[in-house]
């Protein structure tokens, strides 16, 4: 695994680090919220429980957590999320960014 940030990310994903006293993904999710989105999966590795525990606050909120031994990259995180994904459209959006991207702009380009 990465060491870039540590010792940032000692006891954390790099997803759950805080910025501002908030963790990485709470900018991600509070953003997919203004853009009307209400169902998250989520593939989990390294220390895992800190991705849950920043997220646990988010309760308007369907999430799916997957865990993954190994990782495998994003096609295996879209595989373990097949069930959820069924025939619908769907957004993949890294978990360690902050965005202002207009998301339902993006889907639209892509209908």
């Amino acid at each position: 695994l990465s060491t870039r940030l540590d010792p940032l990310t000692i006891g954390y994903a790099k997803a759950a680090v805080p910025i501002l006293n908030i963790p990485l993904i709470s900018y991600v999710v509070d953003h997919l919220r203004k853009e009307g989105f209400t169902k998250i999966n989520v593939n989990l590795h390294h220390e895992f429980d800190s991705i849950k525990q920043a997220l646990s606050h988010e309760k308007d909120f369907n999430f799916n957590f997957y865990y993954e031994k190994t990782l495998k990259g994003t096609a295996s995180a879209l595989n373990n999320a097949r069930g959820h994904l069924k025939d619908s459209a769907f957004l993949l959006i890294n978990g360690k960014i902050i965005t202002d991207i207009n998301l339902r702009k993006v889907i639209k380009t892509h209908e």
